[in-house]
């Protein structure tokens, strides 16, 4: 491969920070936050020529992976002929699974241990974009020898931070990876829309909501509230009026006793509302409330309401 100018300067000045434990001045060529990700990985005990991966089986993330599937295996078209690869980590950088067409670039990534349940937080191979990504919380691209690991300076990558949807914390990371040749300043703009559309992804059988998606990615169903809306009363002007709907059995939510005030036809009607065992009485008075009126008028024949009818004198 032709090293072009500004790759041969970047070669010079990372060997130059290496070399002097990162205390030497001077790097005005190399961006803040790629000297600031060098001097965390000295800081680690890292070494460019000896640090790899370390391998750890990843806790399941069958949600985040299938949510992830959803938005990339339609776009897999898109890098079909080019060496490049995307790769979904965990909150851990753990690298969960990957997509790849090129052969030749799989065999390279294989080499280089870019396969699933190998770290790429900074802890364990330094600078690069999905790593970053962890520390910062911002998507980062890291170019060529912006790596810290050796044998990752011929190559760059893109990552950009996939948020828990309600929480808005961290829990993943989308990595496209490639030859430096090809780096292109769309590289992070793609991945970082790609990741916002993973975050919106609803997930098979679990979710179709955003509040879903956040007790989905935990293995959780959904709450749902108990019981049923109560339906608007009817348009009758001149009787009381009564519902009775069943409140699930078991579902511990009681309704209690309480009043509210609807409007049926063109008249205002008063709504009581009590529970007996499991059953939800609603009785709506049309205003004014009179005795007389409350005499005629049908209950609805439940216990408490046969308690409390009023008799003939009042």
């Amino acid at each position: 491969m032709t090293i072009d100018d500004r790759t041969r300067s970047m070669l010079a000045l990372r060997e130059r920070f290496l070399s002097t434990g990162g205390a030497a001045e001077g790097f005005d060529g190399v961006r803040p936050g790629i000297v600031a990700s060098w001097r965390r990985s000295l800081m680690y005990g890292l070494e460019p020529e000896r640090s790899r991966p370390a391998f750890e089986e990843p806790a399941p993330s069958e949600q985040l992976i299938e949510m992830t599937r959803r938005v990339i295996e339609p776009r897999r078209h898109h890098f079909a002929d080019a060496a490049a690869s995307i790769a979904l980590t965990d909150h851990n950088g753990r690298l969960l699974v990957r997509w790849v067409e090129d052969s030749a670039f799989q065999r390279r990534l294989d080499h280089h241990d870019v396969l699933p349940g190998f770290s790429f937080a900074e802890t364990a191979v330094g600078t690069n974009s999905g790593g970053m990504v962890l520390e910062t919380g911002r998507a980062s691209i890291v170019v060529g020898p912006e790596h810290f690991f050796e044998e990752s300076v011929l190559l760059t990558c893109a990552g950009a931070p996939i948020r828990h949807p309600v929480t808005r914390r961290v829990i993943g990371t989308l990595d496209l990876t490639c030859r430096v040749e090809q780096t292109s300043t769309l590289l992070l703009a793609w991945v970082t829309d790609l990741a916002s559309e993973i975050e919106q992804a609803p997930c098979q059988g679990a979710v179709e909501s955003r509040a879903g998606v956040a007790h989905g990615l935990h293995g959780r169903e959904p709450r749902r509230p108990p019981g049923r809306c109560l339906p608007r009363p009817p348009d009758d002007r001149e009787q009381r009026h009564r519902i009775a709907h069943a409140q699930p059995s078991g579902s511990g939510h009681a309704v209690g006793a309480r009043r509210t005030r609807h409007e049926v036809g063109s008249r205002r009607c008063r709504v009581d509302h009590h529970l007996v065992g499991r059953h939800e009485c609603v009785d709506a008075h049309p205003t004014p409330c009179s005795t007389a009126a409350r005499q005629s008028a049908p209950w609805c024949g439940c216990a408490r309401c046969r308690r409390s009818r009023p008799t003939a004198d009042g």
